[in-house]
């Protein structure tokens, strides 16, 4: 991809991709958390992201568990490289992953936090403002843009502005949790209160002497690392979980704000989708062809080619192969209470979804008959990628070659399989299958237990 700079490349930008896939499940789900979701267009929000940027000085911060996902996002805007993904060793918050980022760049860079899975109507105007920011950062304030309110909505935590520093640049008095509505409709009335966008931008030395004032512990978890890049992971699992919110933001008195105008959300939960796809009580139904009567303001995600909706509004119905939701819209936001319950009961189920791409290929789920004792799969690899030498516990499996040519490993015996050969694999063999050409089968699974966790991994190109 050519990257035409007017204006994007001034600054180091940080894109956080963490996630948990809570807040559109079950579209998403931990291994395909939002950011990875195509809502707008055929590309997904990370790489909308990244190319709003206009830039290749960035770097994304991203889990273990997407990370073959995030490089296939970044290959398919052809901005994929090593360096532009920082990988956590675990899960600590924003905090910490902000200044895992730190470590190498310069301290006299300006950097900006950003998420990777807000929507942005005008990327001129928000061109805009993050100039502003930038200017406010070289003074050594600390900056985050903050999106003026146009209804009082209870979902989005405020920031209250102080003085003017210069047109729609502000000192913030402070930061503000969640309203409740009346709470909300005051905030807009009054004039003073600006929505948390989750945006940050500061000059790198100016970032650190806070934190260093605020909070030494966080200081002290920032130089081992910079000092000692080689413990990262035993020097990351002593840190706190900590937001850079609660650790600098709210705390500091070099706080800014730029008003952003800019035409922005967060897609929180289905109704702010529904809002951003159609304002009208249009239904949007997705791949599906609808017939309906009497029914609006309704948002559809199905893989079944036709839906009927008879006298029913403002429901999100949101159908996948392995769970179906149905919600009031204006109720949306407590998709995540279901989400929580799912993931005690069935945490296979927020793990991903049953078509799953990994980096070897993909596989989809074609039937799931758990209860009487068999699974089958379509399966795709890759020419030159392999499945990790595993075996399984509880399970047999029959696989069925129908497209392509590959290399097969079962126990110490390696072959040659092709269109039309029968493999059976018993439980506790070790096996594998690496893709000559692109290769298919069809698996079926067979066993008293049959979910994904029963994979015991010997080897595995991929560091799973």
């Amino acid at each position: 991809m050519k990257i035409i700079n007017y204006g994007g490349d001034y600054m180091k930008h940080l894109i956080l991709a963490g996630g948990s896939g809570t807040r559109l499940f079950p579209l998403s789900r931990k291994k395909k958390p939002k950011q990875f979701l195509n809502l707008f267009s055929n590309k997904s929000l990370i790489q909308e992201t990244i190319l709003r940027l206009n830039s290749d000085n960035f770097t994304v911060i991203s889990g273990k568990n997407t990370y073959y996902k995030l490089m296939d996002d970044l290959k398919g805007i052809e901005l994929y490289s090593e360096d532009r993904i920082l990988l956590e060793p675990e899960a600590k918050n924003t905090a910490p992953a902000i200044l895992y980022a730190l470590t190498d760049i310069e301290d006299n860079e300006i950097v900006s936090v950003l998420p990777s899975d807000h929507y942005i109507k005008n990327t001129k105007k928000y061109h805009k403002r993050l100039d502003d920011a930038k200017n406010l950062a070289e003074k050594n304030y600390i900056v985050t843009i903050g999106i003026k309110p146009y209804y009082p909505e209870t979902g989005y935590g405020y920031i209250k502005i102080n003085d003017k520093i210069s047109r729609k640049n502000y000192t913030v008095d402070k930061f503000v949790e969640k309203p409740d509505k009346n709470t909300a409709e005051k905030y807009m009335d009054s004039g003073n209160y600006l929505w948390n966008a989750g945006m940050f931008i500061f000059k790198k030395k100016t970032f650190i002497e806070e934190v260093k004032k605020l909070d030494p512990e966080l200081y002290k978890f920032y130089s081992k690392l910079k000092n000692n890049p080689e413990e990262k992971e035993r020097i990351y699992k002593e840190v706190k979980n900590i937001s850079v919110d609660y650790a600098v933001m709210e705390k500091t008195g070099k706080m800014a704000v730029v008003e952003g105008d800019f035409g922005w959300s967060d897609i929180g939960n289905w109704k702010a989708l529904k809002k951003l796809l159609d304002k009208s009580d249009k239904n949007i139904i997705k791949s599906a062809e609808a017939f309906n009567i009497e029914s609006k303001n309704n948002i559809v995600f199905t893989d079944k080619p036709y839906i009927s909706l008879i006298n029913v509004k403002d429901l999100a119905i949101i159908d996948t192969k392995d769970l179906l939701l149905i919600s009031d819209l204006n109720h949306s936001q407590k998709v995540k209470q279901v989400y929580n319950d799912i993931d005690k009961k069935h945490p296979q189920v927020t793990e991903a979804l049953p078509d799953e791409k990994r980096p070897w290929g993909e596989f989809a789920s074609l039937m799931n008959s758990a209860e009487n004792g068999f699974k089958t799969k379509w399966i795709r690899v890759k020419p030159g990628e392999k499945l990790s030498l595993q075996y399984h516990h509880k399970r047999e499996e029959h696989w069925i070659i129908v497209k392509g040519k590959a290399k097969m490993t079962l126990e110490k015996e390696t072959f040659n399989v092709k269109k039309g050969d029968y493999i059976h694999i018993p439980k506790e063999e070790l096996h594998t299958i690496e893709g000559i050409r692109e290769t298919e089968f069809i698996e079926v699974q067979m066993g008293d237990y049959l979910e994904e966790d029963d994979i015991v991994r010997v080897e595995d190109k991929y560091n799973r």
